[in-house]
């Protein structure tokens, strides 16, 4: 095993890993999350599926109010048009 140039000898590499281990900070323990029950998990996605399709019901009548204003501007671009003729 050929060894890096300056760690030349395993006392070295011993110090070395010495202060490596102790250079480090201490991990900190966190404790567990504590498991919600099905109910809650259920109730949450009852009330997450209720607001999507609310945001649907929005979605489609932006759409459509879309649709009509388009077809609005297109019946305004023609009627002027015309009156240019």
């Amino acid at each position: 095993m050929k060894l890096p140039p300056r760690v030349r000898s395993v006392g070295l590499l011993r110090e070395a890993r010495k202060g490596v281990v102790t250079s480090q900070p201490a991990k900190v323990k966190q404790p567990r999350k504590k498991p919600e029950s099905r109910a809650i998990l259920y109730a949450r996605l009852k009330i997450q599926e209720e607001a999507i399709e609310e945001l649907l019901v929005d979605k489609e009548a932006l759409e459509q109010e879309l649709t009509t204003l388009k077809l609005e501007k297109a019946r305004w671009i023609v009627q002027s048009r015309e009156r240019q003729i």
